[in-house]
């Protein structure tokens, strides 16, 4: 059997690889729960006047689960969540928040193609 980690991943914490895994049994103390994740990236600090879409985000969650932000690249879509969650994340999400960098995996995406575009 070979181990390997490649490219940019990173383990953080505990990990085990095994073939095949018949039975698992986890066993933590009694009244043990596990740190709630706050993975939200810093907020810039010249966030302005957006006040308006704040509340609107804070409005759509009374009637959906999943809200979906849009718009073209650099207007600040990531900047707008990531201070709303940072404001409100705790009392809508008393389980956490999780971060998905979707621009650098985008980048990284297109990065492959384009080199294997060079070679063949």
């Amino acid at each position: 059997m070979r181990n390997s980690v490649s490219g940019d991943a990173v383990v953080h914490g505990h990990s085990v690889q095994a073939q095949v895994i018949e039975s698992l049994t986890f066993a933590a103390p009694q009244g043990y729960r596990p740190p709630v994740p706050r993975q939200l990236p810093s907020s810039n600090h010249l966030f302005v006047n957006r006040a308006a879409e704040l509340g609107a985000l804070t409005d759509a969650l009374t009637s959906s689960r999943l809200i979906s932000v849009s718009g073209l690249g650099g207007v600040g879509k990531t900047q707008l969540v990531t201070r709303w969650a940072s404001t409100t994340g705790a009392e809508h999400f008393p389980d956490g928040e999780l971060y998905a960098d979707l621009e650098r995996s985008a980048g990284v995406a297109a990065a492959a193609e384009e080199s294997a575009g060079e070679d063949g």
